[in-house]
């Protein structure tokens, strides 16, 4: 038996030795002595510490000696200077009675072994890197288990989860669909050698359903039911596919909308124009008079609604100016809210700064979301209005870096579901009694550079929010600019052009009416050409109007151009019902010295003519 261990030593790559308690050597495997390069016998006799380490004293912490003393096995790794690894067993010998009569040590180079370990542990922290570093989420799914065996820092950020908590959690659990799509999901990807890549919506922790793309592949070396999943969240790409969509949807109704509330606004020049005419002819207070005031008030609720539709209209530029952004914001909710059981609890610090905004869009805007809450809460209920100033550091989500003002308006109201939700934004989503709703906003805060979102969820209620570039100015109070107002009456010579007929009737009989001495024209070149034979004449003409849209025509900006090359100094007014055209919005830089929205008034015209002859410039 003796022989038989022995034998069996000696064929073993471990280097076996038997030592005394001197550490000398009585017996060496083969492996021990290729190693030391001698003879079995050469080496027997002599002590293993000169033979393998060429030391006159045993090594420092010898495990031979270690052993032999603690009575007990001792192991442990050692780097020699030549930079081998060794592992290093010894096993103390005892004799019948209990004590030592020697050792055992057996010893192996692992070098190799461990360079492929560090390589292995590189490799393992290489990928744990790459895994927490990866902005997608990424998890590693048992298909059998149907469950996720390790997913990185992305994946359980986005659902809300910590890393440990996605550990062994059920896929029936984390995808938002029936347990046959999840089975059918898992197992189409599992067969498909290429891996396979769809879109599905994730159930977070919180309960709330994201829109992810999905990636899935097979893991080769973890057999057949390992996946690797990559989850991308498609919120971001969803939402800005949204924005484009909403934006293409508004541009198609702002071609349509705006040749209708020009066409709208035309007729409606020429009823109010010959109501203001009719109302010369009576009597105030008298029933006539009365009538025709209310029916001059029904026009101005027309011409709101027009303005609504020119707010879609293309190439329409805000006239911006500092506002007072607590004062605008109050009144505007105030305003939409009068006459109402609804409550709004209104907060702004003092330090609000001010907006650079139009007032009568922002107003607007600000009007139709409240229109649309309140239909939202219904009698008795309550909305939470807030103003605070807010600093964007850098360039985000189309917004350029730089100090807002951020409105929010809060209704405790049902909340909108998900599918309501994606179609906030369409006209008349709030309801046929709250006009043309939160479309009207949209697109009043885009084109002020700003932002605007909308956050529900049911049962929790509804907040619209928006952002809007504050000004680096001090906002002046509103009110009432000086108007010049004598009356209507005024003399002088007028030249109006004027593609429609009774529009171009009515303020010729409105302006003669006034005093003044008129010539109508239809077309910009019948315009410029009665201006030429009035100058040639020595009767010049005072003031010209100018309407800017003649289909078809030499439209009232052309018409300009060319009156200035007969006469320099010539003094414009430019009308439209583009009320929000940029000519109309900075008449100034397009060389007319007035302006006047159609619809109007008589004395809105008389305002207008007065100014321009006595050289005030509007605005």
């Amino acid at each position: 038996m003796h022989d038989q261990l022995l034998s069996a030593l000696d064929q073993i790559q471990e280097q076996v030795l038997f030592c005394d308690r001197k550490l000398q050597l009585l017996w060496a495997n083969t492996a021990a002595c290729l190693l030391a390069g001698r003879a079995r016998d050469d080496l027997v006799g002599k002590q293993c510490f000169q033979v393998f380490h060429g030391r006159s004293q045993p090594c420092t912490d010898c495990h031979a000696l270690r052993a032999m003393k603690r009575l007990e096995p001792v192991r442990s790794e050692q780097r020699t200077p030549d930079g081998l690894v060794w592992s290093v067993k010894a096993y103390p010998l005892l004799d019948a009675q209990g004590a030592v009569e020697g050792v055992l040590k057996i010893s192996l180079d692992i070098t190799e072994l461990r360079r492929e370990a560090g390589s292995l542990e590189d490799r393992e922290a290489r990928y744990r890197s790459l895994m927490a570093q990866v902005l997608d989420g990424v998890c590693v799914v048992d298909v059998g288990g149907r469950r996720i065996d390790e997913a990185n820092r992305a994946l359980a950020s986005l659902l809300g989860y910590s890393e440990e908590e996605m550990r062994g959690l059920s896929l029936y659990a984390l995808l938002d669909a029936a347990p046959d799509e999840v089975d059918e999901c898992l197992d189409r990807a599992a067969g498909a050698p290429e891996g396979w890549v769809c879109e599905r919506r994730l159930r977070a922790k919180d309960g709330r359903s994201l829109a992810v793309e999905m990636s899935l592949s097979p893991i080769r070396t973890g057999g057949a039911g390992t996946l690797c999943v990559v989850c991308r969240d498609l919120g971001p790409r969803k939402a800005r596919e949204q924005e484009w969509l909403r934006a293409h949807k508004l541009e198609a109704l702002g071609m349509l909308a705006g040749g209708i509330a020009h066409d709208f606004n035309n007729a409606l020049a020429a009823i109010l124009g010959n109501i203001s005419l009719a109302k010369v002819g009576t009597e105030p207070g008298s029933r006539t008079h009365e009538r025709l005031v209310n029916a001059e008030q029904a026009c101005f609720r027309a011409q709101a609604i027009t303005r609504q539709l020119l707010t879609f209209s293309n190439g329409g530029e805000p006239i911006k100016t500092p506002l007072d952004a607590k004062k605008t914001l109050m009144q505007a909710v105030y305003f939409a809210l009068s006459g109402s059981a609804v409550k709004a609890e209104v907060q702004a610090p003092a330090d609000l700064w001010p907006i650079l905004a139009d007032e009568s869009l922002v107003r607007q805007a600000i009007h139709q979301i409240v229109l649309c809450r309140k239909e939202a809460v219904g009698k008795g209920g309550k909305m939470d209005v807030r103003a605070e100033n807010v600093v964007i550091p850098q360039d985000r989500d189309g917004l350029p870096a730089g100090r807002y003002v951020r409105f929010s308006i809060r209704d405790h109201g049902p909340g909108l579901s998900r599918e309501r939700l994606e179609r906030v934004f369409d006209p008349y989503f709030c309801g046929p009694g709250s006009g043309i709703g939160l479309s009207v906003a949209y697109s009043v805060v885009r084109r002020h550079g700003g932002t605007i979102s909308v956050d529900s969820k049911e049962g929790h209620g509804t907040e619209v929010w928006f952002l809007l570039p504050a000004a680096e100015d001090r906002a002046t109070a509103a009110g009432e600019t000086e108007d010049g107002s004598r009356g209507t009456k005024g003399t002088g010579r007028v030249l109006v052009m004027d593609d429609e007929e009774m529009v171009r009737e009515t303020v010729g009989e409105m302006l003669r009416l006034m005093g003044f001495e008129v010539t109508l024209a239809q077309k910009g070149g019948e315009a410029v050409e009665a201006y030429r034979r009035a100058l040639e004449s020595g009767r010049p003409y005072d003031v010209v109007v100018l309407d800017l849209t003649v289909p078809g025509g030499m439209g009232g900006q052309e018409t300009l151009e060319a009156l200035r090359k007969v006469n320099p100094e010539v003094r414009a007014i430019v009308s439209s019902g583009y009320s929000n055209d940029p000519v109309m919005a900075r008449y100034r830089d397009y060389g007319f010295d007035g302006m006047v929205a159609k619809p109007y008034k008589m004395e809105d015209l008389a305002v207008a003519i007065r100014r321009v002859m006595d050289g005030l410039q509007e605005g």
